[in-house]
């Protein structure tokens, strides 16, 4: 992992957008720009949903393709050549559905990605669906637990290939804590979890049939291609 530059944050857009752009760099000298994109407070993903966002201030649910339609969100997405989807949960199934939180992390991944694809803003192939599962530290209220479920993009642009478990290290970093702490979710940016893969035939993916497998999760790299 190289060095992190961080960029000066923008302010959260009106529509509960968040954002922040940086550059990783290696100690090859490569260097790749990565843009960051939040879907969070007033906009997030809805109680126990992988299909909906919660647009609060409207007081109704919204699919998460509409939610996407933001100026600032269509700007990081088209502007970069590959895109990582992340999938987070609040601890929102306590006791024996405890998997289920799991399960919506999974889902919300690549339900993100696959609305992307759907809006024409960059084919599928270009886009990794990822998840961190949920977060292992209980909400104090009901404000903290919408961030912990808040939507992630990370924009990549880079003229060699490189680790999507680099980028989500760099996302950590550059994320202001309040919006999100991305290392205390059940897996570790350096570990993330793969969603699946988005391709013309596939449609929205619900918790329901997500299957988990049992056992410590491998750490394997995920490879992002090069701009060509």
């Amino acid at each position: 992992m190289g060095l992190v530059l961080l960029a000066k944050a923008t302010k959260p857009a009106a529509g509960g957008v968040w954002r922040r752009d940086g550059a990783v760099i290696y100690p090859s000298g490569d260097a790749v720009k990565i843009e960051i994109g939040v879907l969070y407070n007033t906009d997030s993903w809805s109680y126990n949903s992988e299909i909906k966002v919660k647009r609060l201030r409207m007081g109704a649910s919204v699919r998460i393709q509409t939610a996407l339609k933001r100026p600032l969100m269509e700007q990081i997405i088209k502007g970069n050549h590959n895109l990582i989807c992340v999938g987070l949960s609040s601890r929102e199934n306590e006791g024996a559905d405890g998997d289920r939180d799991i399960k919506l992390a999974v889902a919300r991944g690549y339900n993100l990605g696959h609305a992307v694809k759907e809006l024409g803003w960059m084919p599928g192939e270009r886009i990794y669906p990822l998840w961190l599962g949920a977060s292992v530290n209980p909400a104090e209220d009901e404000e903290q637990a919408i961030l912990q479920r808040s939507a992630l993009i990370i924009g990549v642009n880079s003229a060699t290939p490189v680790l999507a478990n680099d980028m989500l290290v760099a996302a950590m970093q550059l994320i202001d804590r309040e919006i999100i702490d991305l290392n205390s979710y059940t897996r570790s940016p350096q570990n993330p979890g793969v969603s699946g893969v988005i391709n013309s035939e596939s449609g929205q993916l619900l918790a329901k049939d997500v299957i988990l497998v049992a056992g410590r999760p491998s750490n394997i790299p995920i490879v992002l291609p090069p701009k060509r």
